[in-house]
């Protein structure tokens, strides 16, 4: 359902390979001698887009900002075909995103629905909105951006209350004691609208992201202690997500405690640098490149390490499903690694999500391929033609395609 930003992601990288390309045979022609090098070189700094700060290890790539790229032909017709079908018009078929009914778009971030949904959809329908320049797409998300930021409380945090284990409106020093009688925010929400107001900010320059942005980091930092910081399940997993925000907004303020935040984050969040720390489809998805992802402030070359073999112990693992993906079609299960096994379609979007930042930390061609290979085969056999709808789950070998259970067969007995 997110796909917009991935597919764009891809070509850009595509047009990038080919200007770089282009760029390397013309200077070979001046020296009349050709080289060949692994990756575009890591010691200088892009200074035509917002890139890493020192001490952040310069990437060989960087995220052209949303809106930079202009579709045509093919691809301008999937995301159309998006915007006219299921993601175009959410608002009208999901109770999650409805305006009335969620706790999103409470200035105090009261109501009902104030989960992950609205973000997970938000983030991808700003992107479409921008890449296509659909103002209808643009002013919708700009309403609940806004509602977002105007949320945001004198403690810093940002968002419904319920997820910060509050009901009422209450003082930083009254939340303080919360925290002292065991109450633990769940910052796995945010984290998803992080991304959506970071998209926003680079289309829209609307320098009350980064203040919002500044304001809810200081209070992660320093009014949540250590025995209360990403508590399980979800954000304890997935906190590789706020760790990539918070580089964000580094390389755009230059604040210093942003990368004590960032220490905070690794050393309280699951051990991703020491296993696959969890073997659902998802979080393997969203999680194994967050060690890739926090070797940009620590430059140990085993972080970088770990995120490769988080993804070979997956692919031996649960099997190497063609098209790109691997057999957990809502958890891994021993013994069922065969061609009947799924995955979730979300788990296709994050896996695309996760291996475009490592080409960009890398640029390393080899993380590409692997986005290209779901990009093209995987996902599109999830949606409908005209993207009206998709599965939940999707096999290489699915002969069947229902609302029936159909557990053992698929983990999930939805």
């Amino acid at each position: 359902m997110l796909s917009n930003r991935k597919c764009c992601a891809v070509v850009g990288a595509l047009i990038f390979a080919v200007v770089l390309g282009a760029a390397a045979l013309r200077a070979a022609d001046a020296e009349t001698t050709a080289k060949t090098v692994d990756h575009p070189p890591t010691d200088v700094r892009n200074s035509h887009y917002p890139t890493t700060r020192a001490p952040l290890r310069p990437t060989p790539l960087v995220k052209l900002p949303a809106g930079d790229i202009e579709p045509k032909g093919w691809l301008q017709n999937q995301l159309e075909l998006e915007a006219d079908g299921m993601v175009g018009h959410m608002e009208e078929l999901s109770k999650w995103v409805s305006p009335e009914k969620s706790a999103w778009m409470s200035p105090k971030g009261k109501g009902k629905l104030p989960w992950e949904e609205l973000p997970y959809w938000l983030r991808g329908y700003g992107d479409l909105g921008y890449v296509l320049q659909n103002e209808k797409i643009i002013n919708e998300t700009e309403k609940w951006i806004d509602a977002a930021i105007k949320s945001q409380r004198e403690s810093g945090w940002f968002g419904p209350v319920a997820n910060l284990s509050v009901e009422e409106d209450i003082s930083t020093e009254e939340y303080r004691g919360n925290l002292s009688k065991g109450g633990s925010p769940d910052f796995w929400p945010n984290m998803i609208m992080l991304d959506a107001l970071q998209s926003y900010y680079e289309y829209s320059g609307d320098e009350r992201v980064l203040e919002l942005m500044t304001n809810y980091f200081r209070f992660q930092l320093e009014e949540v202690p250590e025995e209360n910081f990403l508590v399980p399940y979800w954000q304890k997993q997935r906190a590789g997500d706020n760790l990539q925000s918070v580089y964000w907004l580094y390389n755009r303020t230059g604040d210093k405690f942003l990368l004590d935040l960032a220490d905070k984050i690794h050393r309280n969040m699951a051990r991703w640098d020491e296993k696959v720390a969890s073997w659902h489809v998802v979080n393997i998805a969203q999680c194994f490149r967050e060690p890739a992802t926090y070797w940009l402030q620590k430059k140990d070359d085993s972080l970088l390490q770990a995120t490769k073999d988080n993804y070979r112990e997956v692919k031996q693992t649960c099997g190497q499903v063609p098209g790109g993906m691997y057999g957990a079609d809502e958890n891994y299960r021993p013994g069922y690694h065969g061609p009947r096994q799924a995955a979730e379609t979300c788990g296709m979007v994050e896996i695309m999500h996760s291996f475009e930042m490592l080409t960009r930390y890398t640029g390393n061609p080899v993380w590409a391929d692997r986005c290209e290979e779901v990009a093209f085969n995987s996902y599109p056999a999830a949606l409908t033609p005209k993207a009206r709808g998709l599965h939940y789950l999707t096999a290489p070998n699915q002969v069947l395609l229902d609302t029936r259970n159909h557990h053992p067969g698929g983990q999930n007995r939805g």
